[in-house]
This record gives C-alpha cells, structure tokens and sequence, in this order.
C-alpha cells in the first residue's frame, strides 16, 4: 500500500469515527434530562466515541509524518 493509499484509508476511517461522534452527541441531546440513567449512558457513549476520534486522529498525525506523507 502506498503512502498515499494509506492516509486515504485512515481519512475514510476519521470520517466515520466522527460520524459516530456526531450521531452519539445528537443522541446525548435528544434525551430528556429528567431520564437521568439514559442520559448518563448516551453521555459515556459520547465520550466514548469522541475519544476513539481524537486518538485516532492523533495517531493519523504521528503516523503521516513517520511514513513521510507530509513530504508527498
């Protein structure tokens, strides 16, 4: 796989992981705040998901500078 197929790749996997952020944080909204369980749970399903984001785009950036995409 090349340098470019590879960053590619991991683009497509950050955009779903930010839809995942996003459907968790309109679900988070969506839910009466008098249901304090569900709403407690769709809070950790956000955090979940928007961790998962950010971590995975940290790695994409250390990644892309040790394959040398930067350079390309």
């Amino acid at each position: 796989m090349t340098r470019e197929q590879n960053v590619v790749e991991i683009r497509t996997k950050l955009s779903n992981l930010r839809s995942d952020v996003l459907t968790s944080l309109h679900r988070f909204l969506s839910i009466d705040r008098a249901d304090k369980t569900k709403k407690r749970d769709a809070l950790l399903t956000y955090q979940r998901t928007a961790t998962a984001y950010f971590n995975s785009a940290e790695t994409f950036v250390g990644d892309s500078e040790l394959l040398g995409a930067r350079d390309s």
